[in-house]
């Protein structure tokens, strides 16, 4: 399996919706890059720079590592998916709904507007 799953679906002429899953695995790992780099930069109470537990560490700053890495998850996931369904996307990517419950998979939608197919009519010969 895949660590990065989506399914494209078409919502308008330009307008895309992308379903993507990450999985708890690769979750799980930007969690651990987070907080191991968090654990050499903070500074508890109690603790040598560095050596503060995981654990505290979570209990401090659980709340922004989670929104940094989710926000990291859903720009890595969405710009894999463009790739991977080869669409030439020309705004920036609007998110429409999240999930994730604190374990697990990371599931979301994204909106997306895309160059439209532009078909030339007959032109030659007409006087200008």
């Amino acid at each position: 399996m895949s660590e990065i799953q989506s399914t494209v679906e078409e919502t308008g002429t330009i307008l895309r919706t992308l379903k993507v899953t990450v999985s708890a695995d690769r979750v799980k790992a930007g969690f651990d890059r987070a907080y191991r780099k968090l654990q050499g930069q903070a500074q508890l109470k109690g603790f040598r720079k560095g050596k503060a537990p995981r654990a505290l560490l979570e209990q401090a700053y659980g709340h922004e590592v989670e929104r940094d890495v989710l926000s990291d998850l859903i720009e890595e996931g969405c710009g894999a998916s463009i790739r991977e369904h080869g669409l030439d996307v020309v705004a920036q990517p609007r998110l429409l709904k999240q999930e994730y419950g604190g374990e697990g998979d990371l599931r979301f939608e994204v909106s997306v507007d895309i160059r439209p197919d532009v078909r030339l009519g007959k032109y030659k010969g007409i006087e200008v």
